[in-house]
């Protein structure tokens, strides 16, 4: 009977892990990082991250959560001018985290596997609770995984076969220029 009240459990705990195969046509898997830290605690959170990715042209929003090391993935996303809209988390006391990051343009070319760089967000304050209006500075760590280290955490996802034959984009296209 146990087994029963759990088993909704660990269906949705791990359809986070699978990886629609690609769709026909041009779309790609969009992959990023984020993490969050406070300085004076000392804490971080990289799993449960509700992250915001907006398609500029289309205005088209997509909401994922990030895994236990800090990824989200986007599946099938149209080519486009993409940005991080938002990160959101909560904390253990229920308190809701937000963080519209400043601006940064991704420009996701058609039929490949994009690695967008891993965001860290840094809050000075002592405690959260005290005061939404905290003082937040950010990092973008952009081309931090080699194509191979973007293969395992693709692999890794189930429903991945269709991914793996893609071409790997390791950096952000916009910042070649």
């Amino acid at each position: 009977m146990a087994f029963f009240l759990l088993l909704p459990f660990l269906l949705i705990s791990c359809a986070s892990t699978i990886l629609p195969d690609p769709q026909e046509g041009a779309t790609s898997l969009l992959i990023g990082g984020c993490e969050f830290h406070w300085i004076p605690r000392g804490g971080n959170k990289k799993g449960g991250l509700e992250m915001t990715l907006e398609e500029l042209v289309s205005g088209k929003h997509y909401q994922v959560t990030t895994d236990a090391e800090g990824y989200y993935f986007i599946s099938n996303a149209p080519p486009g001018v993409y940005m991080v809209d938002l990160v959101k988390f909560s904390l253990s006391d229920g308190v809701s985290v937000e963080h519209q990051p400043d601006v940064k343009l991704f420009i996701i070319s058609p039929g490949k596997v994009h690695y967008l760089g891993r965001l860290i967000v840094e809050v000075d304050r002592s405690d959260l609770r005290n005061d939404f209006k905290y003082r937040a500075y950010e990092k973008f760590i952009a081309g931090d995984l080699r194509a191979e280290e973007i293969k395992k955490l693709v692999a890794g996802r189930r429903g991945n076969s269709g991914w793996l034959q893609k071409e790997i984009s390791p950096e952000n296209e916009l910042e070649k220029f």
